[in-house]
C-alpha cells in the first residue's frame, strides 16, 4: 500500500486494469502510455484518493470515463490520447477541482462539452483534437481563468466562438482547425493579450 508511482509506458503489458489496485491509497501516478491494456477504467479507482496523474495515451483502453472518478480531488492530469474510450465527458468531473490538464486527443469521446466543467478554476489545458465531441463551446468556459490551451482540431465542434471567452487573460493557444464552428471571430478577442496562437484552418469561420 506504500506504492506511489506505477509506470509501464511503452511496455507490452496487456489484459485489464485490475480492480484490486484501488486499494493503493498512496498511489500518486498511474501511467500506462502505449501499452496493450484494453479494459475500461474500473469505477473502483475512485478510491485512489492520492492520485495526481492518470495517463493512458496510446493504450487500448476502451469503455467509458467513469463518473465515480469525480471523487479524485487531487487529480491534476487526466490524459487518454489515442484510446478507444468512447463515452461523453461526465458533468460530474466538475468536482475535479485540482485538475490542470485534460487531454483526449484522438480518442473516441463524443457528446457535448459539459458546461459544468467551467468550475475547474485550475485547468490549464483542455485538448480534444480528433474526437467526436459535437457541441458548441459553452460561454460559461469564460470562468476557466487559468486556461492556457484550448485545442479542438478535427473535432466535431460547431456553433459560434463565444464572445465571453475574451476574459481568458492567460489563454495562449486557441486552435479549432477543421471544426464546424461557423461564426465570425468576435472583436472582443482583442482582449486576449496572452494569445500566441489562433488557428482555424479548414473551419467554417466567416466574416
Amino acid at each position: 500500500t506504500a506504492l506511489q508511482t506505477f509506470s509501464a509506458d511503452g511496455s507490452q503489458l496487456s489484459g485489464s486494469l485490475p480492480m484490486a489496485l484501488s486499494t493503493l491509497s498512496r498511489l500518486q501516478e498511474l501511467s500506462i502510455d502505449g501499452t496493450n491494456i484494453s479494459s475500461s477504467i474500473p469505477a473502483q479507482y475512485s478510491a485512489l484518493t492520492a492520485l495526481q496523474t492518470f495517463s493512458a495515451d496510446g493504450s487500448q483502453l476502451s469503455g467509458s470515463l467513469p463518473m465515480a472518478l469525480s471523487t479524485l480531488s487531487r487529480l491534476q492530469e487526466l490524459s487518454i490520447d489515442g484510446t478507444n474510450i468512447s463515452s461523453s465527458i461526465p458533468a460530474q468531473y466538475s468536482a475535479l477541482t485540482a485538475l490542470q490538464t485534460f487531454s483526449a486527443d484522438g480518442s473516441q469521446l463524443s457528446g457535448s462539452l459539459p458546461m459544468a466543467l467551467s468550475t475547474l478554476s485550475r485547468l490549464q489545458e483542455l485538448s480534444i483534437d480528433g474526437t467526436n465531441i459535437s457541441s458548441s463551446i459553452p460561454a460559461q468556459y469564460s470562468a476557466l481563468t487559468a486556461l492556457q490551451t484550448f485545442s479542438a482540431d478535427g473535432s466535431q465542434l460547431s456553433g459560434s466562438l463565444p464572445m465571453a471567452l475574451s476574459t481568458l487573460s492567460r489563454l495562449q493557444e486557441l486552435s479549432i482547425d477543421g471544426t464546424n464552428i461557423s461564426s465570425s471571430i468576435p472583436a472582443q478577442y482583442s482582449a486576449l493579450t496572452a494569445l500566441q496562437t489562433f488557428s482555424a484552418d479548414g473551419s467554417q469561420l466567416s466574416g
